[in-house]
């Protein structure tokens, strides 16, 4: 432990690669944190840094003094107090994805930390079943408007990404920067992860699909097939074709039906308009954890 600080942590290349995601614990309901690509994309927009603490993946935002719990760990509150303290020496800091399984095993744990459940980072976790065919009177509007979206554009096709269409998904992220308010949380910094996915996609060993009407792309989808469940990281569209939202929600759980039982569609952030789209889908799991400050 003494020698385990905030210096331990280090940029993620792609030479960690294999490495961190070795460390991953086989849990599909593990945040998307831990996914290589999440740790490698916001690397420049959060300062991401990673570590191995006792045999297991933790990462720190620099920006942000925020730290993940070790991934799979079993680790005592005293020994968690003294992890955090070498990470926040001045105290300053937050500790992140802690599971309520563990303050429930770990009662003790109000000794060393306050504890709040994260509610703006739970994460949205479906069956791909539901989203690959949207079933029933609780998606009858958002099969409508798939509908409405092929009737409107009747030369419309799906298609895997492959890197020859990569320039074209930057230029749809920069027209969808353009409708956007930048001074708004995670606008400006996600739009810099997006860029980072794009232009290493290879590398990256990610996936997606995308959507074309009128000759040109007009929605795509990026995700990684991690523990077994489809990570979303970025969907987006063409804001003037009505039901392309809908349309590439629909092809991302198709494409990875039969091979992921569970599509995470990630954090809102707390942004109100994007926690109502995501709930508009019915979740089938809301993953919440908490959030730990030491306690002084």
């Amino acid at each position: 432990m003494s020698s385990f600080s905030s210096a331990s942590f280090v940029e993620p290349d792609f030479s960690a690669k294999k490495t961190i995601e070795e460390l991953v614990p086989s849990d599909p309901l593990l945040s998307c944190e831990y996914c290589f690509t999440n740790i490698y994309s916001w690397r420049k927009s959060c300062g991401t840094k990673w570590a191995v603490f006792e045999d297991c993946l933790t990462a720190i935002y620099e920006l942000e003094d925020e730290v993940l719990m070790p991934a799979g760990i079993k680790i005592s509150p005293d020994k968690l107090a003294a992890f955090f303290d070498a990470v926040f020496p001045a105290g300053e800091g937050t500790l992140a994805h802690v599971p309520k399984s563990y303050l429930l095993d770990n009662p003790e744990t109000c000794k060393y930390f306050s504890a709040e459940e994260s509610r703006d980072h739970a994460e949205y976790l479906h069956k791909t079943e539901n989203l690959a065919f949207l079933k029933g009177e609780a998606f009858h509007k958002k099969k409508n408007l798939v509908s409405q979206f092929i009737r409107n554009n009747p030369d419309c096709r799906s298609f895997p990404l492959s890197a020859d269409d990569l320039s074209d998904c930057l230029r749809l992220t920069d027209e969808w920067m353009l409708g956007k308010d930048s001074s708004v949380l995670g606008v400006m910094e996600e739009a810099s992860a997006i860029r980072e996915s794009l232009e290493h996609f290879s590398e990256l060993g990610i996936e997606g699909v995308a959507i074309s009407a009128g000759g040109r792309i007009c929605a795509f989808s990026v995700w990684t097939v991690f523990n077994g469940t489809c990570i979303v990281h970025y969907e987006k569209y063409d804001r003037s074709k009505k039901g392309s939202a809908q349309a590439i929600n629909l092809e991302t759980a198709k494409s990875v039906l039969g091979r992921c039982d569970y599509i995470n569609r990630e954090q809102d952030l707390g942004i109100e308009p994007l926690r109502k789209a995501k709930i508009s889908y019915r979740p089938d799991l809301l993953a919440t954890d908490f959030v730990l400050k030491r306690l002084r």
